[in-house]
């Protein structure tokens, strides 16, 4: 086997783990704050029945799909909004990814899934909405919530302001879910569904060079 293959399979397997220790470190957060009283008082963490995983599991694939639909009109068209964001996908997360395997994707998927959701909308939102709750009531409180976890998520997700703007929009969608729904785990199973896609799209697609122009 060449020693350049060999070098960038293990950058590629180094990558995962960095992955995994980072969205496991914001999972290990949200738990932390989660313990000191700050989290959605609605959905304190414990055993979850088996029906409200099947209506999770149901719904988050459904509610999927519009972020999917983005995707599929972000291969096909690439305004002049999105061509940093193209950029990005290029020059850094497919290289970044190219050597990895299904299954790493699937692991580091699930556990962005999940850690980005229990803190970002469990943790963040909940625990502001449940504050806010009492003295602003039902309705601004949630706003409040999603408005700020929302743009936490962006902030985080900084890779260029496009890429930040995104992924703020993307954290308010899945932050309306959790409160149509009632639970976090659809928007984590949606997000996480989402991730391993998208994942497999910059992997397996190619460069598009009209971006360059």
């Amino acid at each position: 086997m060449p020693d350049s293959f060999e070098s960038q399979s293990r950058s590629g397997l180094s990558l995962i783990w960095v992955g995994l220790l980072v969205e496991g470190g914001v999972m290990a957060l949200g738990l932390l704050l989660g313990w000191l009283g700050f989290y959605d008082r609605q959905q304190p963490l414990g055993p979850v029945p088996w029906q409200t995983w099947t209506y999770a599991v149901r719904w988050g694939l459904i509610l999927v799909l519009p972020m999917l639909m983005y995707l599929v009109l972000f291969h096909f068209w690439t305004p002049g909004f999105f061509r940093p964001m193209r950029r990005v996908i290029d020059l850094q997360l497919r290289p970044m990814f190219c050597d990895s395997s299904y299954l790493e994707l699937l692991v580091l998927s699930i556990m962005a899934g999940i850690g980005e959701e229990l803190f970002f909308r469990w943790c963040l939102q909940g625990g502001i909405t449940s504050v806010l709750e009492p003295t602003l009531g039902s309705t601004v409180s949630i706003a409040a919530g999603i408005t700020i976890a929302s743009l936490a998520f962006g902030v985080c997700h900084w890779v260029n302001k496009t890429y930040a703007i995104t992924s703020a929009i993307v954290g308010a969608y899945l932050g309306v879910t959790m409160v149509w729904t009632g639970t976090w785990l659809v928007p984590a199973i949606s997000h996480a569904t989402f991730d391993l896609i998208a994942l497999i799209y910059i992997v397996v697609s190619r460069p598009k060079s009209d971006v360059y122009d």
